[in-house]
């Protein structure tokens, strides 16, 4: 009987010295977690400081810069297309960066600094590229190109292309295609009214007639 109720008593012990080991030990790694919240906490803060210091720099930067380029009219000058169309009513351009200042970033620059082609502002080149010895090249790839204006002549009606489908098939030549240019791209960018619906471009342009001709079929 002493032995039973001694034997009980060691284990109620043992059971509380467990739950207490247990409980500290979950104290610790609460407090571990806390520590590490607030470190993460702390480093966070640091890095937003440091981007909202970068981004603060980086926009007076850009001011100054875009006095130095008002104040030196800095502009594009010798605007030239290419020879060859691109596409229906579209070329690329390339002109060099004039009165650019030593102290302003050349890329920069290049990339803000804005050109009138055929009537039509273009804030900024789709590339720029700085060739040295300050000669700083940007290109666009402009519209409103009347030279590359294709059209289409010779629309001849055609079959249905099925029966009770209430779509016919229509043929066209194209015009106005200058030789080294790419008359299927050309081709298909030109558009065609018909019936007075407009179709941006063909379905497909099968074969050449010439090297200045093409055939295409419109649905």
């Amino acid at each position: 009987m002493t032995g039973g109720i001694l034997g009980s008593f060691l284990d109620r012990m043992t059971d509380s010295s467990s739950r207490e080991w247990v409980r500290k030990a979950w104290e610790v790694e609460l407090e571990n977690h806390r520590n590490e919240e607030l470190l993460y906490q702390a480093r966070k803060h640091k890095l937003e400081e440091q981007i909202e210091h970068f981004e603060e720099e980086l926009r007076k930067k850009f001011e100054w810069e875009k006095r130095e380029r008002e104040k030196a009219r800095v502009y594009w000058k010798d605007i030239q297309g290419e020879p060859h169309c691109l596409a229906n009513g579209r070329r690329k351009y390339t002109a060099q960066l004039a009165n650019l200042p030593s102290t302003v970033d050349a890329m920069d620059a290049c990339a803000a600094t804005p050109v009138m082609i055929n009537g039509i502002t273009y804030d900024s080149p789709i590339t720029c590229e700085n060739q040295g010895y300050d000669n700083i090249s940007g290109y666009w790839i402009a519209g409103n190109e009347t030279i590359c204006a294709a059209y289409w002549d010779f629309v001849k009606p055609k079959d249905c292309t099925a029966p009770k489908s209430g779509l016919r098939r229509i043929e066209a030549q194209l015009s106005v295609v200058h030789a080294g240019e790419d008359p299927e791209i050309l081709c298909l960018t030109t558009p065609l009214e018909i019936n007075g619906k407009t179709y941006d471009h063909p379905m497909a342009c099968p074969y050449w007639v010439s090297p200045t001709r093409n055939r295409a079929s419109i649905h």
